[in-house]
């Protein structure tokens, strides 16, 4: 999360003016709680070679992704910590979530087992597979080797065949 926080910061406020990063770095730390904006608010107004470091931290996530599907034809892994939740209004992204008996922030709860995959480029497919007694779609993610969409495609497909059909939620 450090390395996803530290690279989409310096790629999201690169061409903000040097004095708004350097403000964002200061500030940042007292307004962001979470291991992502947090690590992004650090790198802020950092220089080239900070940035190059946070590309070999992706590069070495991504060699150590590659080495394990070196074993493995896909990986299954949820979606989020817990089931889904309810939408949230604009801005209210940071409301904390209930996992096991423990808070979380809402971004880290959408985005926690998500974003590894964002940074290192594997593709992902979303599979719902039931829904929770709350009626709220409960899920997996199936992941793959870099450029092996299609396989990771006819892989989904495959499990579909074994897991029950999926009904959305009524819309309210």
């Amino acid at each position: 999360w450090k390395t996803y926080g530290e690279l989409f910061t310096m790629m999201a406020l690169a061409e903000l003016p040097a004095p708004l990063r350097t403000l964002i770095r200061i500030l940042g730390p007292l307004m962001f709680k979470d291991p992502i904006t947090r690590a992004g608010a650090r790198v802020a107004s950092a220089g080239l070679k900070r940035y190059f470091m946070i590309l070999e931290q992706r590069d070495a996530l991504v060699a150590a992704l590659e080495r394990f599907f070196g074993d493995y034809d896909a990986w299954i892994t949820p979606v989020t910590p817990a089931p889904a939740f309810l939408h949230r209004k604009m801005g209210k992204i940071h409301t904390p979530i209930d996992v096991d008996g423990r808070k979380i922030p809402g971004n880290i709860g959408g985005i926690g087992y998500t974003c590894p995959f964002n940074l290192t480029g594997h593709p992902a497919v979303l599979m719902p597979l039931t829904l929770t007694r709350e009626g709220l779609p409960l899920g997996v993610q199936l992941v793959g080797p870099l450029w092996g969409d299609m396989d990771l495609l006819n892989a989904a497909e495959a499990l579909s065949q074994i897991t029950p059909a999926f009904t959305p939620p009524p819309m309210k």
